[in-house]
């Protein structure tokens, strides 16, 4: 029986807590408090200095162990780039993330957590790439396919509410991308990609250090021609950063990146078809093959100024600009040309302080945030069977955030930390229609709201390597622009009326919700070991209504489950690591009460082994895998449950390194995702058969 939300709850969280806190050794309570304000590191329990770190996951930095929340933090060495082809694919490991591929792997990435899917037209998380936001304001989503992992150091996670620190965009975490620079004395670095289905990648790296800092620039192409027919991905990026003192008290880094990338998606096939050809594309009613293809240039740039008044105050000034033009051929029922634009300016500025009170160690940042968001799309008819080419619908979209945040940390003993912050958002979207408007219903001109996000934590320090926290979190999700009024026209049936008509919703209501968490974690040198237990009461979840064909508020849900992870060093020559994910995401209320949210998984489940038999060289097995996915909101089309085996090794010779993959290593059929039709067929995403990749890198 679900757990009811509500004081019951957090009675039992400290309950534990407390219980917990009861067998606490001496020892904990000599802790440094020094320790505590360490950012996250890839040693987890080693600090690293302050200055290295750009983006500071829940605004105060703190090490994985004592940041009260599930965090992560993935350290990008020379066999981690090698092993993967997306930056969105690096998440796919963490627990309670779930990142799967649109079309082709080499492709642009969907990327679930706890159970939030948008309807395939927003993204949960945060993503920051150094510090620059690198969400699009219109619909929230990354373009993760030109985030090469190649040019990355540090990914650091939190997942758990954090709209008390980013807004809606942070409504089921944050993920903030660090750089990789090379080393001053090897300042290049070059790898090539090859592998299954003419894939082939190509990047390099340089860094330029002076007498006051450094400039890096990267350069690289990637391709793929995909499993499937009509799959080809293609991307270019260019990339130049630097970071550059201002004295003893200051330090300015900015980053200007360029990409293209076109990529063609099958879209999900029939059951029929999967039957006799997973690498089959989409069929209309007539059987005509259907095949969506974007073209994108996509601009990140980005300035950061951090200056250290005094010896307790920091002064965070970041302004940056975000851009996206496209050329999109979207084929859902029939050929439809789209032309988005895409503009975001953003600016925020954060003061950090450092205080006593009542003897103890107070920390408070407190900052302001802006940011505007422009879309300009175009519908159209895209070929001569639709008939002479006309304009289904057109017009302008606007969105205007502004947010005050205050979040602060407190020692009232040296083993026990309180954190609280708050967030105030006002959000503002607009829509000036244009020619050949196609809507469900007029839409409103301008819908606005204000949403408070507070946050109470609490953690506790058992020993020096074992801690527990306990959390409560407000959050919400604000529709978006594309949600609102910009989704893909689709033909309808002969038999539904025909014509066209939009999947937008302007009437959506903001999603908002509670989120109650109780965690341990335990980090030492040899084992990084952590539990997590959260409950998630939802208002006005915001889905795809298959009933009505269109993005709606599906009423009241509930997302609780429990996160478990441990990665075991056993020898200097193997190393273990497990997880498991249990998300019990249901509706409540209504016919489908109790049930399963279609699109997410109940059970997701990991477990790797690595061994080190030379010097220089890896092997790792690692077998994943998944049950109790439905496509309908009633339960009754369940996906078939699978579980996949990946072999990976690498080999480094002094400044050379290469790494080989085999994904799917047992050529397993089955699907990933899926959904119901407009005719109410079941359609179903297949993954790839056995594949392989090898790369090649060297420092020099």
């Amino acid at each position: 029986m679900p757990v009811k939300p509500g004081l019951s709850f957090v009675s039992a969280c400290l309950l534990i807590v407390l219980h917990l806190c009861s067998s606490v050794k001496a020892e904990g309570s000599d802790q440094d408090t020094a320790s505590k304000n360490d950012t996250l590191t890839a040693a987890f329990s080693q600090p690293i200095e302050l200055e290295g770190i750009i983006v500071r996951a829940s605004r105060i930095p703190l090490t994985v162990l004592r940041i009260p929340a599930a965090a992560t933090v993935v350290e990008l060495d020379s066999r981690t780039r090698s092993s993967v082809t997306t930056s969105g694919e690096l998440l796919s490991a963490v627990t309670g993330l779930r990142a799967y591929p649109a079309g082709n792997r080499w492709g642009q990435t969907n990327v679930d957590v706890r159970g939030f899917v948008g309807g395939g037209q927003a993204e949960y998380l945060r993503v920051t790439y150094d510090g620059i936001p690198v969400n699009r304001m219109a619909s929230g989503l990354v373009n993760w396919a030109v985030l090469d992992p190649a040019e990355l150091g540090r990914i650091e996670i939190v997942t758990g509410p954090a709209s008390a620190q980013y807004g809606d965009f942070g409504f089921g975490g944050m993920v903030a991308l660090s750089s990789f620079w090379p080393p001053s004395d090897r300042p290049a670095r070059f790898a090539v990609t090859f592998g299954s289905d003419n894939s082939a990648g190509l990047n390099g790296q340089w860094t330029r250090s002076f007498a006051k800092g450094r400039a890096g620039l990267s350069l690289s192409g990637r391709r793929s021609d995909g499993f499937r027919r009509h799959s080809r991905f293609e991307a270019q990026k260019a990339t130049l950063k630097f970071e550059r003192s201002l004295g003893a008290a200051g330090r300015l880094s900015g980053l200007a990146a360029y990409a293209h990338s076109e990529e063609e998606l099958p879209g999900a096939i029939t059951a029929d078809q999967l039957a006799v050809d997973r690498t089959d594309v989409a069929r209309d009613f007539a059987g005509v093959p259907l095949s969506d293809e974007s073209d994108y240039r996509d601009v990140i740039a980005g300035l950061t100024a951090d200056f250290s008044l005094g010896d307790d105050y920091e002064l965070r000034v970041q302004t940056y600009l975000t851009s996206s033009d496209g050329d999109k051929t979207m084929t859902l029922t029939a050929p439809v040309e789209a032309a988005p634009e895409l503009l975001t300016i953003g600016t925020e500025t954060s003061l950090g302080l450092t205080r006593r009170l009542l003897g103890r160690s107070l920390q408070l940042v407190t900052g302001w945030a802006y940011e505007y968001g422009r879309l300009a799309a175009k519908w159209s008819t895209a070929d001569e069977a639709s008939g002479p080419t006309f304009v289904i619908s057109s017009g302008t979209g606007k969105r205007a955030a502004a947010a005050w945040y205050v979040h602060s940390l407190y020692h009232p003993v040296e083993w026990v930390s309180l954190s609280l912050g708050s967030r105030v958002d006002y959000i503002r979207s607009e829509f000036e229609s244009g020619e050949g408007v196609v809507f469900r219903d007029a839409p409103d001109d301008r819908i606005e709201h204000t949403s408070i996000s507070p946050k109470v934590a609490v953690g506790f320090d058992l020993a020096p390597t074992a801690a527990v926290f306990a959390s409560v979190s407000g959050a919400f999700k604000s529709p978006t622009l594309l949600h609102l009024y910009d989704s893909p026209p689709y033909l309808r049936p002969s038999e539904f009326g025909g014509g066209y008509a939009i999947i937008s919703n302007s009437s959506l209501e903001p999603q908002k919700g509670v989120c109650y968490e109780l965690g341990v974690k335990l980090i030492d040198v040899a084992t990084r070991a952590s539990v997590t237990a959260y409950l998630f009461d939802i208002r006005n979840e915001i889905d795809f209504d298959y009933t009505s064909n269109a993005y709606d508020n599906i009423g009241r849900s509930r997302h609780q489950g429990v996160l478990l992870s441990l990665v075991r060093e056993l020898s200097a020559l193997i190393s273990i690591e497990a997880s498991l994910a249990v998300n019990a995401a249901v509706f409540r209320g209504g016919e489908n009460d109790g049930h399963q949210i279609n699109g997410v998984p109940r059970y997701r489940y990991l477990f790797g082994f690595t061994s080190e038999p030379l010097a220089d060289g890896f092997v790792t097995l690692r077998a994943e895998g998944q049950s109790e996915q439905y496509l309908d909101e009633a339960n009754e089309r369940e996906l078939d449950d699978f579980i996949t085996v990946t072999l990976t090794t690498g080999y480094q010779w002094r400044s050379f390194d290469i790494g080989a993959r085999v994904d799917n290593l047992f050529d397993r059929e089955y699907s990933h995702d899926g959904y119901v039709g407009l005719i109410g067929e079941s359609r179903f995403y297949p993954a790839m058969p056995r594949s392989v990749m090898v790369t090649l890198s060297a420092m020099l």
